[in-house]
């Protein structure tokens, strides 16, 4: 799993210890498309701030198994754990933004007394005519190479089978 670390700037009136800040990406994103924002959020917080590409994203390992209907909780169940361990962090602050709010909210819902806050940004709670629409917009502008190229800078071998993967799941939750 690839992880990337943003320290904490040292501020004279800074709480010493508060919890850390971690990253969950959208469903095509990884720790690369966070940009500046994971630096800016470090710097005005004052928290130290890590974002991970999800195994089949970014520059993880590819994930060989399909993602079912319970990917998101699956997440905080499976993954977190794992990433909280190797870290070494208890308390943190969970963001995330699109697939990855509702990631970070089951991660808060499994580690009540760990989780400081919760934020989700533009988090589904449900399918939509809208999503399901731009599911379909999405696959077809993927299958133009220069749109596909795009993917593959941060996806590398993964594009192709994380776009797949994020298709499938969602017309299966489309038709479900």
């Amino acid at each position: 799993m690839f992880v990337r670390r943003w320290p904490a700037p040292h501020h004279a009136d800074a709480p010493d210890g508060l919890p850390l800040i971690v990253l969950l990406h959208d469903s095509l994103g990884c720790v690369h498309l966070w940009r500046t924002f994971p630096k800016a959020l470090a710097e005005c917080t004052g928290r130290r701030v890590i974002a991970y590409d999800r195994l089949g994203f970014g520059q993880s390992d590819p994930r060989a198994d399909a993602l079912d209907a319970d990917f998101v909780r699956d997440e905080a169940r499976r993954f977190f754990p794992m990433l909280r361990e190797q870290l070494g962090f208890d308390r943190f602050v969970a963001f995330g933004h699109s697939v990855g709010g509702g990631m970070a909210a089951h991660c808060a819902v499994a580690y009540p007394s760990a989780c400081e806050a919760l934020i989700p940004e533009s988090a589904q709670a449900f399918v939509e005519d809208r999503t399901r629409a731009g599911i379909v917009d999405a696959r077809e502008q993927f299958k133009q190479r220069e749109t596909f190229e795009r993917l593959q800078v941060y996806h590398g071998e993964t594009a192709r089978r994380a776009m797949k993967r994020r298709s499938n799941r969602w017309a299966r939750a489309v038709a479900a």
